[in-house]
């Protein structure tokens, strides 16, 4: 992996993507101060090296799992 892949624009860019998955790049390059070009650049390499994964998450309260189960297994 490259030195530079964390940058200061990526670390950001990161923070955004956390705070709000589905912003498109024209919002993420408005407040980063960039392109669009160079935010689907970077996305495109962050998950190219597995910095992100880009994914859907479920509650699973909504889709009727009214339990947690916390297990621990010692083998």
């Amino acid at each position: 992996m490259e030195t530079q892949i964390l940058d200061k624009i990526n670390q950001k860019l990161i923070q955004e993507l956390q705070n709000n998955g589905r912003r498109s790049y024209i919002e993420l390059a408005q407040m980063l101060g960039v392109t669009e070009g160079t935010v689907r650049k970077r996305v495109k390499d962050l998950q190219k090296h597995s910095v992100i994964k880009i994914r859907a998450v479920v509650d699973p309260t909504k889709i009727g799992y009214n339990f947690v189960s916390i297990m621990a297994l010692q083998v």
